[in-house]
């Protein structure tokens, strides 16, 4: 499973035929990651899933 060994990869549109950002396809998928974690309680809410995407947000500009 791509989640358990954090293969961002897997995760992308293969129709993007590798024409992505792979720190953003990171980013994204770590966020995504931790939105189905199996906790409810583990899981960002929407404020804190912001703050992650503001955070490389303004890194990245």
């Amino acid at each position: 499973m791509a989640v358990e060994f954090l293969r961002f990869d897997d995760f992308v549109d293969t129709n993007l035929k590798e024409k992505y950002s792979k720190l953003e396809a990171a980013i994204l998928s770590k966020i995504a990651v931790m939105c189905i974690h199996e906790l409810s309680e583990q899981r960002p809410n929407m404020i804190e899933v912001i703050q992650e995407l503001s955070i490389y947000s303004s890194h990245s500009s």
